[in-house]
């Protein structure tokens, strides 16, 4: 037992000297690193700075992007008994405020079409009727707050010109009833005036209007015409008031958006982000010019071995 414990403990000694001397063969050394990155030096600043000024470059050739931005709360349109009028919804409010050719005529005259075309505008609903804009270019930030502030006008104009033309359309309709309902009245006060005289022609005092047939009859017919008379001042009543609502609402200025936040544009771009771009491109041509130090190491090191062979 103890000659088969001595040999065993030799063998186990064995492998951890023959592991010990193939870990030193393999271990890494940092500083052989160190050395490939300090001869190979000029070529990594050389990447590293050609991605720099690359990226710089880039990205001072670019304009500089500006942002104006404000937000409305979409109003429905003015409610009138008896009468519907078409309120704008957010989708149709976003599609028309997102139109290139409305933008193209709220920049008419102020701006370059073609930069102004260029440039990125965003429509979006929050909260079911808040809708923000937000229009972004290279253009000047008081230039992008007027063509902003512009392009609002635009689109309340629009849809208030929509609105008057309903209006327009329901006082029409309004009126035309109104002639109508007169001309029954005047028929059944003709109907009436008829009757009256009837009962004058034939000597019925009030008294004999209960007493004979013919009064009775007489009596009966008044009565039915009054009672169509009635409702039908009631409903002339009704159109006259629907009337007169329009009319206010159509010279009261009605703005189907009310102002959250004004147009404003920071005077301070959006990008393009320089410093950032820069260092990206510092650490991106860094890495580069590492890696390709070691692979021309490796490169070298394969033809030495070759030429010793």
């Amino acid at each position: 037992m103890l000659l088969w414990g001595g040999a065993g403990s030799s063998s186990i000694d064995q492998a951890e000297g023959h592991k010990e001397e193939w870990m030193e063969e393999y271990e890494v050394d940092l500083r052989d690193y160190f050395r490939v990155i300090w001869r190979k030096k000029w070529i990594i600043l050389g990447i590293t700075l050609t991605a720099i000024l690359a990226a710089a470059l880039a990205s001072f050739t670019k304009p500089s992007q500006y942002q104006a931005q404000a937000v409305y709360q979409l109003q429905s349109a003015p409610t009138v008994k008896g009468v519907t009028l078409s309120s704008p919804s957010s989708e149709v409010a976003v599609a028309m405020l997102s139109s290139k050719e409305l933008l193209r005529q709220a920049g008419k005259g102020l701006v370059d079409e073609a930069r102004l075309l260029s440039s990125s505008l965003k429509v979006t609903v929050q909260k079911g009727d808040l809708i923000q804009v937000e229009l972004r270019g290279a253009l000047p930030p008081t230039a992008l707050r007027e063509v902003l502030g512009r392009l609002i006008e635009l689109f309340s104009s629009e849809i208030k010109g929509q609105l008057e033309k309903e209006i327009q359309g329901e006082l029409l309709r309004l009126e035309r009833g109104l002639e109508r309902l007169a001309a029954l009245q005047a028929q059944l006060a003709q109907q009436i005036q008829g009757l009256l005289e009837r009962g004058e022609n034939a000597s019925l005092k009030v008294g004999e209007l209960d007493a004979t047939l013919e009064g009775f009859a007489l009596r009966q017919e008044l009565a039915n015409l009054y009672g169509r008379l009635a409702p039908l001042q009631r409903e002339m009543d009704s159109l006259n008031l629907s009337k007169e609502e329009l009319s206010e609402i159509a010279g009261a200025g009605w703005e189907p958006l009310i102002t959250i936040s004004p147009p404003y544009a920071s005077p301070a771009p959006i990008g393009p982000n320089r410093s950032m771009n820069l260092a990206v491109a510092g650490v991106l041509g860094l890495f580069v010019g590492v890696l390709l130090a070691f692979f021309i190491h490796y490169m070298e090191g394969g033809k030495q071995t070759e030429a010793k062979e």
